[in-house]
């Protein structure tokens, strides 16, 4: 389970921010990160995990204790403003075997 909360900015960088989990599992997990489209019709991005400090709402959510490591922040690098208001898909647990966020193609690359 996860959700794509939208773009935030840390230390000058633009970054896509969420959480997802494997629901009773206290370990992070990985996501994928796509532009335009999901898995089978996108671009993959980047691979990362979902391993920032979350508050407590989403330890519910997972199942899990309290502010355990599910949350991410996936960079948008510069170098994607080539592809500016492309829209942006995560996928958790791993490419087309995983599960597609809610909120995917909600946010778009920035310019």
């Amino acid at each position: 389970t996860g959700h794509i909360d939208g773009i935030v900015t840390q230390g000058g960088q633009k970054k896509l921010s969420g959480w997802a989990c494997a629901y009773g599992v206290a370990a992070p997990i990985n996501v994928d990160l796509y532009r335009n489209g999901a898995p089978g019709t996108g671009i993959l991005i980047g691979q990362y995990t979902a391993n920032a400090s979350a508050e407590s709402a989403v330890g519910t959510a997972c199942g899990t204790p309290s502010q355990t490591a599910h949350r991410f922040y996936l960079p948008l690098s510069p170098t994607l403003s080539t592809y500016a208001g492309q829209a942006l898909y995560v996928v958790s647990a791993g490419g087309t075997a995983g599960i597609v966020l809610p909120n995917s193609g909600k946010y778009v690359i920035p310019n």
